[in-house]
């Protein structure tokens, strides 16, 4: 009886947040529509010189990031993560795919984050400025310097521990499996299936109830198991666990509510769509030419799974590396020019 009630109150909650996502995607379209109606008739929307403002800031707000902030972090988050991912207990190819998987879950969230937090204070002192100075609550450049520092520190401290952790839960789930557990050597499109079969394990424990998500022969993920006080009902950790510490000391009222609308966009459902979408971008941006180049001769030719698995690794080591600055550019701006982070950008404003 309580299983079905588990899962009939998780069916509820999956068809209402459908239902929200639904109703906002009718409702953008119904202004799109509405404009364009008044364009085919040669009526000028009122609103079309402030849009242009709006999406002239989103595009500046998107080539700081691009160029600046983004990479800077990317790089520290990679390298807190490979610190972090000295597993013990675990074979060394397991090892190796726990730490592709944590490059590529840290580098697409590290991203989306910092890319949230720099369009909210730029829609926030965008605001501000419509305003009215004497209104404003505008934040200074040291509260800017201070939102970018609260975004990681939670994620440095304790969240990169805990992704490796997932990482590896997540690898040894695919390698064990039907499909893996019988290879005695990879092709590229294995490596690429199992990069694939990681991002799609991610995308479904992070945003299903514990309860949904379970192993199909009923041996359950580290992160299912009893007495975990903060997973209460999920499989794994919520990117704002991950990602966001539970309170910041020493803020002013301005701070408090830019942290306050970072943690309610980082539990939105956008967001996991947005990861979703930059854990794809980061993957397609780097990994195939890896691929190719250690996957020589035809696509055909095979590696053995210690050999597949440290063609991951590198993979991702290769963007954390600071001499690597063109790759790194590339990536960010690949995971920014994605359908999906594009659209959850400007949805922020």
């Amino acid at each position: 009886m309580a299983t079905r009630t588990a899962h009939t109150g998780a069916r509820t909650r999956a068809l209402r947040a459908c239902a929200i996502v639904a109703v906002a995607f009718v409702a953008r379209r119904a202004v799109y529509a509405r404009k364009n109606a008044a364009n085919d008739d040669g009526v000028r929307d009122v609103g079309d010189e402030d849009d242009a403002m709006v999406l002239h800031e989103i595009a500046r707000v998107n080539a700081i990031a691009t160029t600046i902030t983004v990479p800077a972090l990317m790089r520290r988050a990679l390298r807190t993560t490979r610190q972090q991912s000295a597993i013990s207990g675990a074979d060394d190819v397991t090892r190796r795919l726990a730490h592709a998987v944590a490059g590529l879950m840290s580098a697409s969230a590290i991203d989306a984050l910092a890319r949230v937090t720099l369009h909210l204070i730029a829609r926030r002192m965008y605001v501000d400025a419509d305003r009215g100075a004497h209104e404003a609550a505008t934040l200074t450049e040291s509260d800017k310097a201070r939102a970018l520092g609260v975004v990681l520190e939670r994620f440095t401290r304790d969240g990169a521990r805990e992704l490796v952790r997932i990482a590896r839960a997540v690898a040894e789930k695919i390698v064990k499996s039907d499909g893996f557990a019988t290879l005695r050597s990879w092709s590229s499109a294995d490596a690429e299936r199992f990069m694939r079969e990681a991002r799609e394990t991610v995308r479904t424990a992070m945003s299903m109830p514990s309860d949904v998500f379970v192993d199909a022969k009923n041996a359950k993920l580290p992160f299912e198991r009893d007495g975990r006080r903060e997973l209460k009902n999920r499989a794994f950790p919520s990117w704002e666990t991950l990602l966001l510490p539970e309170r910041v000391d020493g803020l002013n009222a301005a701070m408090r509510e830019l942290v306050n609308e970072i943690r309610l966009v980082v539990r939105s459902p956008h967001f996991v769509v947005a990861v979703n979408a930059a854990m794809d971008a980061a993957w397609r941006a780097h990994a195939e030419v890896l691929l190719q180049t250690f996957f020589q001769v035809t696509p055909d030719s095979t590696l053995s799974s210690e050999q597949a698995a440290r063609v991951l690794e590198v993979a991702m080591d290769k963007i954390a590396r600071d001499d690597d600055v063109d790759h790194m550019n590339a990536l960010v701006g690949a995971i920014g020019a994605c359908e999906g982070v594009h659209f959850f950008t400007s949805v922020i404003w």
